[in-house]
Order: C-alpha cells, then structure tokens, then sequence
C-alpha cells in the first residue's frame, strides 16, 4: 500500500532529523527529500515545524515495540546483543550518516516540551528494554538500571561512532555491557 503524502513526510523528517537534526532540516528538505507537494506540508502540519517533530515522535514511539520485538526470547546478553547490533546495521547501512532521529531532535530542539516528549520516548523504550531484560533472566531489579545503561550508552556510542567512522566505540559498549548480566 502506497504512503500518504503526510506519511512520506513524516518518513522523510525521520531520516533528516536523524542525520542533521531538527534545526538542520527544513521544510524545504523534507519536501524535497519525500517529493510530497509543496503546499502540502503546511496542510498536514499547519502547527509548522513543531507540529512535524511531534509527529515523527509519535512514529518512534509507535515504532519502538516493533523493533524491539526482534529481541523478544533472547537471554539478557542476547537483548544487548540485538540492539547494539541494531545500532551497528543502522551505522554501516548509512555510511556513519546517520544516527536516533529522536536523541537529534533532543539536542537540537530548543522547544522544552518537544524535548520532554522526546524523552517520554526513550523511557517508553527502556520499559520495553527493561520488559525484555526480565524475560531474559535478568533480575527484574537489576533490569531498569540495565535498560537504561543499554539505551544512554549505545545513544552515546553511535554518536562517537559517527565522528569516527568506526564501529569500536558501540562495541566497546556492547562488551562492558555484557558483564553487567549474567550469562
């Protein structure tokens, strides 16, 4: 089934935000980068660009099981596993452009409550993270401190991984986090 114009935009700003960020994109971009109208933007996002963010929030957030249900009946190495995995499929498939649409409109917002609704996106993931971590085998205290260590530390290492062009930083996550759960 073919994607709306308000649903390739959203794509588009997605994948924009997760290469340059919110203030690094422009309207202009995403249409050109969804090859929507040009009039259409303003239709479906007439809240302007504010509106757009908050969508392609809503996306991630809606996305979020999805990708995750990949690790569903891993052991918990084998959740870390799958998503620093995710993270490095992800990096080499972009040639290091591109990185968490939702960690660049974080640092690139300056609107507080698009920043709170980015990080009611990553919490949302860490309880999915967490979920999965406890079906694993990992103590059910020891697995929200864990699913958040997974989340900050990988977000972090593919920026860093970005810089350099390099896979060692996300692995050196991977590794350390490993000896936080048992085998």
């Amino acid at each position: 089934m073919a994607q709306s114009a308000r649903e390739r935009m959203i794509r588009s700003a997605l994948v924009l935000f997760a290469e340059r960020g919110v203030q690094g994109t422009s309207f202009a971009d995403v249409i050109a980068h969804s090859g929507a109208p040009r009039g259409s933007i303003y239709h479906h996002f007439p809240g302007g660009k504010e509106a757009l963010v908050r969508a392609v929030l809503d996306t991630m957030r809606q996305a979020g099981p999805g990708a995750l249900a990949a690790l569903e009946g891993r052991e918990g190495r084998g959740v870390i596993d799958g998503f620093i995995d995710g993270w490095a499929r992800i990096l080499t498939s972009t040639d290091y452009v591109a990185g968490c649409s939702v960690l660049g409109i974080t640092v690139t917002t300056e609107d507080s409550e698009v920043r709170a609704a980015a990080g009611d996106v990553f919490s949302a993931w860490v309880e999915q993270l967490e979920d999965l971590l406890v079906a694993g085998g990992v103590p059910s205290a020891q697995a929200r401190p864990v699913a958040w260590t997974l989340l900050s530390a990988a977000e972090g290492a593919v920026a860093v991984c970005r810089s350099q062009r390099s896979l060692e930083p996300l692995e050196a996550v991977r590794q350390q986090l490993r000896q936080l759960v048992a085998p």
